[in-house]
């Protein structure tokens, strides 16, 4: 495998490009005291079924209840519902997508954030047994999964939401607009223009296009989203550190790595332009090693605007 590294720094651009190794990261830990009191306060339960579109599912954590809710283990109920599952574990968070839907929760915090929104919960996620435990209902109702219990047989049914509720709630969106959906749209639609615009450069070079991929360009906006919520403005993230530890979180493989950042940018042409004005992102965007791309914008923060590219070369 070829490696590179490459740094420039300026006073609002930086790139970084280089190569590194992937490996999947590993269930959180707890501390011992609290794993101990949770296990005695649970174990003593009776068993908790759970049913996920007619077939019935098994954890490697079996389910339980607390203070009324079924807690399930985080990577056994989000994949099962078909979402992808990343955990980092210095800040022991949990980020899941699936059905369009962004979801992130952190242990003990009742505080959850779902397509960039704060919600609370009445029950953060935990540990049991060294297992992460999140909310059944809540996370499966994130996803768009109906949920019903039946307390006679402790079971908990989730099912698709039926065609004639999604119709009705489409219906309902479209008489009610909501101004976060609004802003989310108008986030996705720049990040594709930056995409289109990168591949435009690269056209002029005669080189073939980037392709979009889900899981970096989630690594990506979640990049800009930390600099923002973090107050810094570099290529090493005080939660997630490099953007190749970063992308290592996210479970992306890859030959080559890089990332371009930028911030204060009021426009996909403008941040286009300047990484193109400036010879050290130039050369990630034209770079032939690369085959796919994944952008990130963020909103708000001292700078007011957040843009992350990293690509990869498989």
């Amino acid at each position: 495998m070829r490696k590179r590294l490459s740094i420039l720094f300026t006073v609002i651009l930086l790139c970084l490009s280089a190569v590194n190794h992937v490996s999947a990261a590993p269930e959180p830990s707890a501390a011992k005291d609290n794993l101990e009191i949770t296990s005695q306060r649970l174990q003593s339960q009776d068993a908790v079924t759970i049913v996920i579109d007619g077939q019935t599912s098994t954890f490697s954590q079996p389910p339980v209840i607390l203070n009324g809710h079924t807690l399930v283990p985080f990577r056994g109920i989000f994949e099962l519902l078909g979402a992808q599952v990343f955990w980092n574990e210095k800040s022991r968070t949990v980020r899941a997508l699936g059905s369009g839907q962004e979801i992130q929760l952190t242990i003990d915090s009742d505080v959850a954030v779902v397509n960039g929104n704060a919600i609370e919960m009445t029950q953060p996620a935990i540990i049991v047994n060294g297992s992460t435990m999140v909310p059944l209902r809540f996370v499966s109702e994130s996803l768009g999964w109906n949920v019903t219990w039946e307390q006679h047989s402790r079971t908990a049914y989730i099912d698709p939401v039926q065609p004639e509720t999604e119709e009705k709630n489409e219906q309902i969106a479209d008489e009610n607009p909501v101004q976060q959906n609004d802003e989310e749209q108008s986030i996705l639609d720049w990040e594709k223009q930056v995409i289109e615009l990168v591949n435009e450069e690269r056209a002029k070079a005669d080189l073939p296009p980037l392709e979009y991929d889900e899981k970096l360009a989630m690594s990506a906006r979640v990049k800009s989203e930390d600099m923002r919520d973090e107050a810094y403005f570099d290529h090493i993230s005080p939660v997630y550190g490099t953007p190749f530890e970063m992308m290592s979180e996210f479970g992306i493989d890859y030959m080559y790595a890089g990332e371009n950042i930028a911030v204060g940018y009021t426009s996909p042409e403008a941040v286009v332009k300047a990484w193109m004005n400036s010879p050290g992102h130039k050369q990630n965007i034209l770079s032939e090693d690369y085959t796919h791309i994944g952008v990130g914008y963020a909103k708000g923060g001292d700078y007011l605007h957040y843009w992350t590219q990293q690509f990869i070369g498989k």
